[in-house]
């Protein structure tokens, strides 16, 4: 991470403003859907607007808590810089792929070279795979993780971060629950296992950004994890290779766990 910080702040109000970011982030979500559905065109165009809006004013507020630095002090605290960028580019399409080894076999070997985009909406895929990823990262790692990393270890920024991440996406439960008329229990189970996903991507995102000190291997790393989706392990039991799956399963992962620190050791980005 950059060497300048936020440690004039003292925890509480570094925590305080955590809080103020994610329930802003979530808060843009409703004031925009109007009562619609998540996937309706008017609602998805109209959460493009106001997370664009809160995207700019994060930011905005880390400088003011900064004490106005200039703006390459600002922009190093959000991890936008030149040094080791092309390689911080290079991690995410490495590291997942690695990490997706197992169901990318799983489709290639059930259904063949498909586009995952094929048949998404223009709108739905710029929400979920350009704008989602880039205001989530800029928010919850380029803004929360400067305000937390003076207070904290990395090791506990980076678990204790990416819990605003997680909680902010129960806000699902609501929808399903509302729009979609999901019942209130499967909702539950559901926004709970999303928390709980979200929360974990979030420390590996946290970890990313940590480690190389640059925002955009988050950002691209959380738009190809959009794209390829969860795992589609109930559909493994009765894949025609799931022995040979199983295996890539296994060693992308080891891969993965391997390669991980490997790649984001911190001085080939400083």
């Amino acid at each position: 991470m950059p060497a300048v910080s936020l440690s004039s702040l003292s925890l509480s109000s570094s925590l305080l403003a955590c809080f103020g970011l994610a329930g802003s982030f979530v808060l843009s979500l409703y004031l925009a859907d109007g009562g619609r559905s998540r996937d309706h065109p008017l609602t998805v165009k109209r959460r493009i607007t106001a997370v664009t809006m809160v995207t700019i004013a994060s930011p905005l507020l880390l400088y003011v808590l900064a004490g106005y630095p200039p703006l390459p002090t600002l922009l190093q605290l959000l991890g936008i810089k030149t040094e080791g960028l092309l390689r911080s580019v290079t991690i995410p399409f490495i590291l997942i792929p690695l990490l997706y080894a197992g169901p990318i076999l799983q489709t290639l070997t059930s259904e063949g070279l498909v586009n995952p985009l094929a048949d998404e909406r223009p709108d739905i895929i710029l929400r979920n795979y350009v704008v989602a990823p880039l205001a989530e990262e800029v928010v919850f790692r380029g803004c929360m993780v400067p305000l937390l990393l003076p207070h904290l270890q990395s090791s506990w920024t980076i678990i204790i971060g990416p819990l605003f991440f997680g909680l902010a996406h129960i806000h699902h439960l609501i929808g399903r629950y509302l729009h979609e008329g999901e019942p209130l229990l499967l909702g539950i189970i559901n926004a709970l296992f999303q928390t709980t996903y979200t929360s974990l991507f979030g420390m590996f995102s946290s970890y990313l950004f940590i480690r190389t000190g640059h925002l955009v291997t988050p950002v691209l790393s959380h738009s190809l994890c959009n794209v390829l989706g969860l795992p589609n392990f109930i559909g493994l039991r009765q894949h025609k290779y799931r022995y040979l799956v199983s295996v890539a399963y296994v060693a992308g992962l080891a891969g993965f766990i391997y390669f991980l620190p490997k790649l984001t050791n911190p001085v080939y980005y400083n």
